[in-house]
């Protein structure tokens, strides 16, 4: 990690469910790959931990590398990783909905094939596809980086998928989402990204 005196509001992530015995070194093995990076705990006015953080990167390009360890298990509990609200796409007002949910998918669905489908939408920041048992539960959220982007993936509802499967497009929020059951996938990592 390194000091980082000057920061870019789009090069922060906040990382969620963290275990209290969470450390610094912790997160830098598990965030190695990603760059180089400040922590900053978040603590409640008497200093205790309240099990997030924000990290914060020298580089956007860092940052979106970070949010691959969205879901990941770290000392038994599944953390998210998000942008930063301060960041978040870097538009004017970050709490404006950029995501999509997807509906109607095959189980066995892929990352790749939901970005072919929706490519030519323009950048995504992240693609969420809740699993159990390595399963999908027949959706995806995908977030993107600008109202452009979500208006284009908002057409793509009613698309066809594997000649036969008829999607479903909406605005949605993976943070307001309720699936019932585990969303464990069995990823286990420690101090490493697998």
């Amino acid at each position: 990690m390194k000091k980082n005196n000057k920061k870019d509001s789009s090069a922060v992530v906040t990382v969620n469910n963290l275990p209290f015995s969470a450390k610094e070194e912790d997160l830098s093995d598990l965030f190695e790959e990603c760059g180089e990076f400040t922590v900053d705990f978040d603590v409640t006015k008497d200093g205790l931990f309240k099990g997030s953080a924000k990290l914060n990167f020298e580089t956007s390009k860092q940052a979106r590398k970070a949010l691959e360890l969205d879901g990941v298990e770290f000392f038994d509990r599944e953390i998210s990783v998000e942008m930063s609200a301060s960041g978040a796409a870097g538009t004017k007002d970050a709490a404006e909905p950029l995501s999509v949910c997807v509906k109607g998918l095959p189980a066995d669905i892929k990352h790749e094939e939901l970005d072919k489908l929706f490519k030519h939408c323009g950048r995504k920041i992240r693609v969420k596809v809740p699993r159990e048992a390595g399963k999908s539960h027949g959706l995806a959220f995908i977030e993107f980086e600008s109202q452009d982007s979500l208006r284009k993936a908002l057409k793509v509802n009613g698309a066809t998928l594997r000649e036969s499967l008829k999607i479903t497009v909406e605005l949605g929020d993976p943070s307001k989402r309720s699936i019932g059951g585990s969303r464990r996938e069995g990823r286990r990592a420690r101090g490493r990204r697998f």
